[in-house]
């Protein structure tokens, strides 16, 4: 019994040693008996380091020390989301569990607590409430305007004024385009996450490419007072899936065009670098804000999260746009200065330089 006994000790230990959740055994008083390496690196020490330190070596600095046996006295666990500090004084949000271990007399011995590093679970929970609240409104907005719309058209009042009939049509028609496009936004992402989207990759003429793009985004700008200007040599040629690529490079027009100021040109460039095509979108916008620049292409990430921001946009278009061009082997990236940025879309080039 006792062999086996020190057998199952080994495999408790052995399997505690690879957790990768923290494990700490603590005295009464906050005096760290034993850590696991997960428990040690996840605040930047060994487990050598921290055996025989106090279990407050991990609250932030300015916040009182809740020692580990202070939600075990009355014989029940605990558990509890809090900051936690690593050795360089980075602070992270911390889930911890805690049990007591006692004698046959109920005297408490140590504290077992489990520490979970919960940074992730926050940063996703953010994205997701970021999302309901941008699809709320992106639903909202152009629904709103649909019902007010159809309202209206029912009115008997109108049916001798056509010209107002197709003004409301046309809101009506608008405002499902832009539903339409919310869906097919979250469709597309669906299937790029799912790896279900198909491509159909061929070497494609860019100048007329980069024309169509911008026929499809020509009212827009001509709404906003924005000039579009087209730049591409004859004869460039690159590999891609077309309409895929017409669909990367509306949506970079179409946010080029909303941050940049009336009177302003958008360019879209397509020029040769070695074995790579380039597609460029400039804008004389106010450029992108440093802190957000990191999160640019993240999903449902946008740089205004307000219900109340000038400019629409699900926050999934750049999200998107990267995962296709990554799709279509090429990469995606921008150049933002404090008035104006600059996407650029690289993809594989077709034929010989010139």
């Amino acid at each position: 019994m006792r062999r086996r006994a020190e057998r199952l000790l080994r495999l408790l230990e052995n399997a505690v040693e690879r957790m990768s959740i923290g494990v700490v055994i603590t005295e009464p008083d906050g005096t760290i008996l034993y850590v696991n390496p997960a428990g040690a690196s996840m605040h930047g020490y060994t487990p050598r380091e921290l055996i025989g330190t106090r279990y407050d070596l991990f609250a932030p600095e300015g916040e009182p020390a809740r020692p580990p046996a202070s939600g075990t006295l009355d014989g029940r666990g605990w558990m509890r989301e809090q900051i936690s500090r690593t050795r360089d004084g980075a602070a992270f949000p911390a889930r911890l569990v805690s049990d007591s271990v006692r004698d046959e007399d109920g005297h408490l011995l140590a504290v077992v607590t489990c520490c979970e590093d919960i940074s992730e679970r926050r940063r996703v929970e953010r994205m997701k409430q970021d999302f309901i609240a941008t699809v709320s409104h992106e639903l909202r907005t152009p629904l709103t305007s649909i019902v007010a719309a159809l309202g209206l058209l029912g009115q008997s009042a109108l049916r001798d004024d056509p010209d107002r009939l197709k003004e409301l049509t046309a809101v009506a028609h608008r405002n499902s385009l832009r539903l339409l496009h919310l869906v097919n936004d979250l469709l597309d992402l669906q299937r790029l996450s799912a790896g279900r989207l198909t491509l159909e990759m061929t070497p494609l003429e860019v100048a007329p490419l980069l024309d169509e793009a911008a026929a499809g985004m020509r009212a827009f700008a001509e709404e906003r007072g924005v000039r579009l200007e087209v730049q591409a040599r004859s004869g460039l040629r690159a590999v891609a899936d077309r309409r895929r690529l017409v669909q990367v490079l509306l949506n970079l027009l179409s946010n080029a065009i909303k941050f940049s100021p009336q009177g302003a040109p958008v360019r879209l460039c397509g020029s040769r670098e070695g074995e790579r095509v380039v597609l460029s979108v400039q804008d004389q916008g106010p450029g992108i804000p440093p802190a957000f620049r990191d999160r640019l292409f993240e999903r449902f990430t946008q740089a205004d999260t307000s219900t109340t921001r000038a400019t629409g946009g699900s926050g999934l278009g750049l999200a998107i746009a990267r995962q296709l061009v990554e799709a279509m082997a090429g990469e995606i990236d921008f150049h933002s200065l404090d008035r104006g940025s600059t996407f650029a879309v690289r993809l594989p080039a077709s034929g010989h330089a010139d």
